[in-house]
This record gives structure tokens, C-alpha cells and sequence, in this order.
């Protein structure tokens, strides 16, 4: 029973290692809007997966204060050669510094073909307000399920923000004028008559 227990627990933290680190991207702090690409390796503009099988991407983003985030992705494929050029999106959402999924940041994936090729298109129906850090998450398969190949299995994308001015709330006015009221009443109240 101790074994199992053991194996078990071997298992599991295996399996919560086996994911990387979210890769950090950096807009450029000049740009309104601002936007950055989605990249595994540095200079490239593109992810790339070296062997078939499912993956987990995530890429982190900062930014001052608010903004309204838009997300897209897509890849595409010659269809005679799926197996080793094919990415299939699962699943991709953002998620809050806490590791919480963001409510109406999923991407909706569109699959079609033409010619030939075949594609898969993701993006934001609507952009959501965000504040400071969040990560694209991004679940996916390279290769056709269950068939073992090589290859480069690649897709890219780019996360755009548009950063909202920090408007004070009703309630913050209101607080900020009661004090400065009672700032003149107490001003007047000293003065010498």
C-alpha cells in the first residue's frame, strides 16, 4: 500500500514539473497599442515543437494598469503532409496572475482549407479588460493524434492591448471633495474676524 502511495505521489510530481515556466514577453513600453509576438525561441516568430504529441505553451505578459487585450493564433499545413507540419488547438484562454482562468478570454479556433492547406485560426471575439500580468495559455496537439513523428510542428500568434486611462470612481470624487470641503470649512473657521 506504502508503494503505491509512493509511486503515486512520484508520479504527480513528475507530472506538476513536466510544465515550463510561462516564456515572458516584453512590449515595447513606446507603443499605443501596444502587441508582441508569440516566440519559443529568440529572433524567431514563431513556436515551434520538435516531436508530435500534446503540448501546454504559456506566455506572460506585464503592462501598466488597464487594458483591453485581443489574442489570435494560427497555423496551417499541406494536407499531404499533416502529419508532419499539423497544430491543433485544443483549448486557449488567459488566465490572471493567480493561475485563474479570465471569463471571456477564450480564443475561439477556426478550422478550414483551401487549396490544399489547411488552417486554424484562433482569436478573441471580443476584447477583455485586464489589469497588469496575464498569461496566454495555449493547449494543443502536434502530429495526428496517436501517430509518433518528427518534424517541426510550429504555429504563431500575438497578443494586442490597448491601455485604458485610470478614470477615478464616483466614490473617489465624492471623498476627495467632501475632504477639500472640510479643508475650507476649517481654514475659515480659523481665521481671526
Amino acid at each position: 500500500m506504502i508503494k503505491k502511495i509512493s509511486i503515486a505521489l512520484l508520479v504527480g510530481f513528475a507530472l506538476s514539473v513536466a510544465q515550463a515556466d510561462p516564456v515572458l514577453l516584453t512590449p515595447s513600453p513606446m507603443a499605443v497599442p501596444f502587441s508582441v509576438g508569440l516566440s519559443s525561441q529568440v529572433g524567431s516568430r514563431n513556436v515551434t515543437h520538435t516531436s508530435s504529441g500534446a503540448f501546454t505553451d504559456m506566455f506572460s505578459i506585464t503592462f501598466d494598469g488597464p487594458a483591453l487585450i485581443s489574442a489570435s493564433l494560427n497555423t496551417q499545413a499541406l494536407i499531404s503532409a499533416f502529419s508532419v507540419q499539423g497544430v491543433t488547438f485544443l483549448d486557449a484562454y488567459f488566465q490572471d496572475a493567480l493561475g485563474v482562468k479570465i471569463v471571456g478570454s477564450d480564443l475561439n479556433v477556426i478550422s478550414a482549407s483551401l487549396g490544399g492547406t489547411a488552417f486554424e485560426f484562433g482569436s478573441i471575439a471580443t476584447p477583455f479588460l485586464a489589469r497588469d500580468e496575464i498569461t496566454l495559455v495555449i493547449d494543443g496537439m502536434a502530429g495526428i493524434d496517436g501517430v509518433p513523428a518528427s518534424g517541426s510542428f510550429s504555429y504563431s500568434g500575438s497578443i494586442t492591448g490597448t491601455l485604458q486611462n485610470n478614470v477615478p470612481e464616483p466614490s473617489s470624487i465624492a471623498l476627495a471633495g467632501l475632504g477639500l470641503m472640510g479643508a475650507v470649512f476649517v481654514s475659515r473657521r480659523r481665521r481671526p474676524r
